[in-house]
């Protein structure tokens, strides 16, 4: 995988939210025509400004579809674009990865254009709010949040080392020895400043990775490192 894990989820929660949020919609509200739940109507006092909750005057208005098709639907697409990009960045080819990258901020950034368009309508033309637009506005704008921090401002970028990457490969390519060299290489890669606080007990697993590195390269090579260190001599 191309990215972390922690990264892959962070890239993609906001969106499967808004793809809850949007179906949610589209099917109690377009399809059933019934109440959407968690969306209570009436007026709320909200730091001394009067907020009207209505999910229905929302939906039903003539803003809600554009050329007769729903926002929410366009809103599913959105995000199923969005996690289909994300899954391309981390699982793709390389080059499929790098573009798709661009592709993806640049789909954020159409995304969260709008958002200030479509919040316009609901509090200055139909003075009113619906929840799981607001969960969906919420999720285009902590989307674009994250991708921007992640290309632009992030401490680490949003690829993995490629030192990292070549030891990852390795444990894809060969079962429990790979997991154990790659856990190795983790727990070696620790500043020496750092490795001396360790507890008893990682450093404990550090040795023992490295003997199942150790082990790992005799059954590849034949032999272990100190003996075909003495042979090269």
């Amino acid at each position: 995988m191309r990215i972390s894990k922690l990264k892959l989820i962070i890239l993609l929660v906001m969106s499967a939210i808004g793809v809850w949020a949007s179906s949610t919609v589209l099917v109690i509200f377009y399809s059933l025509n019934q109440q959407l739940p968690l969306c209570p109507t009436g007026t709320y006092n909200v730091f001394g400004y009067n907020i009207r909750l209505d999910c229905g005057a929302v939906l039903s208005s003539s803003y809600s579809k554009v050329f007769g098709v729903p926002l929410e639907l366009l809103a599913l697409v959105y995000f199923l674009v969005n996690i289909t990009m994300v899954f391309v960045i981390a699982f793709g080819s390389d080059r499929a990865a790098r573009r798709t990258v661009t592709l993806l901020f640049a789909w954020r950034f159409l995304g969260v254009a709008l958002v200030p368009y479509l919040i316009f309508i609901e509090l200055f033309l139909l003075h009113a709010i619906c929840v799981y637009c607001t969960i969906m506005h919420a999720a285009i704008l902590i989307d674009f949040a994250v991708i921007s921090y992640l290309l632009f401002f992030g401490k680490n970028s949003l690829w993995k080392d490629e030192d990292e990457l070549v030891v990852d490969s390795l444990g894809e390519e060969t079962g429990a020895g790979g997991s154990a060299l790659s856990a190795a290489y983790h727990a070696e890669s620790i500043p020496p400043s750092q490795r001396n606080r360790q507890s008893p007990g990682t450093e404990k697993f550090i040795r023992a990775m490295n003997l199942s590195v150790e082990r790992l390269l005799e059954t590849e090579l034949g032999g272990s490192p100190r003996e075909l260190g003495r042979a090269t001599r």
